[in-house]
């Protein structure tokens, strides 16, 4: 089992968060992320991965995503800072609810990671989106494998 350091740092060494090409490539794979897990989200934060989508795809406004983004945080008011399964994925969920040029991507995408694995998501689905956004996995011993040419 690897941990959200070694995702961030997989991505980080292949892609520039500092270049908003790369920082909209950030932003889709955390959604994409989001998608693949959300039957294990709290009910209230099913359809995050489904606004960020639509805002991504200009179908959505930066108004629907900070309704979306405060719905949220008000669902988990006064236990924000709990260690709760169920608070750590809401606020997995709230990391794609910010448009990407608001975010330094960096602490974004690390604390999105730390939130996944705090809130037990699953790491096969998160490695699924790597492979598919980044073509890259992890190896057994963390280090990154990019696809064979």
């Amino acid at each position: 089992m690897k941990n959200a350091n070694d995702y961030f740092e997989l991505i980080a060494a292949t892609a520039d968060l500092d270049d908003p090409s790369e920082v909209a490539l950030a932003q889709k794979f955390m959604i994409d992320a989001l998608y693949r897990v959300t039957d294990d989200l709290p009910l209230q934060a099913r359809d995050a991965a489904a606004v960020a989508n639509r805002f991504s795809t200009g179908v959505a406004t930066e108004s629907d995503l900070e309704k979306e983004r405060v719905r949220l945080w008000n669902s988990i008011n006064g236990r924000d800072m709990s260690q709760d399964a169920d608070v750590l994925r809401t606020r997995t969920a709230i990391h794609v609810l910010y448009p990407p040029e608001a975010l330094d991507m960096h602490d974004t995408l690390a604390s999105f990671l730390g939130f996944w694995f705090g809130g037990g998501l699953s790491e096969s689905k998160l490695s699924a989106v790597l492979a598919n956004d980044y073509g890259l996995t992890i190896n057994s011993s963390g280090s990154p494998v990019a696809p064979a040419e």
